[in-house]
């Protein structure tokens, strides 16, 4: 993996750990070429009511999507529980 990929990575998991309403712990995030990959569980922080991990998916993907290094995000095996 290239190093600009792995900074790439770590700037992603960096937004995701941002998001103060899902547990960022049980997700993976991989990049290559551009291409973010996130997969794993989305789950609620313990203690979060009635958030959405469908929606914060989505609010995610746009906010990878920004970055300059970014060009597509794949979340086809995220599961949102």
């Amino acid at each position: 993996m290239p190093l600009e990929d792995k900074q790439t990575r770590l700037h992603i998991m960096r937004e995701i750990a941002k998001r103060q309403s899902v547990d960022p712990l049980r997700l993976q995030v991989s990049c290559i070429n551009q291409i973010a990959t996130i997969t794993g569980d989305l789950r609620p922080l313990r203690g979060a009511k009635g958030v959405d991990t469908r929606k914060e998916l989505g609010i995610i993907e746009d906010i990878i999507l920004r970055l300059p290094k970014v060009r597509e995000v794949i979340t086809r095996d995220v599961r949102c529980r």
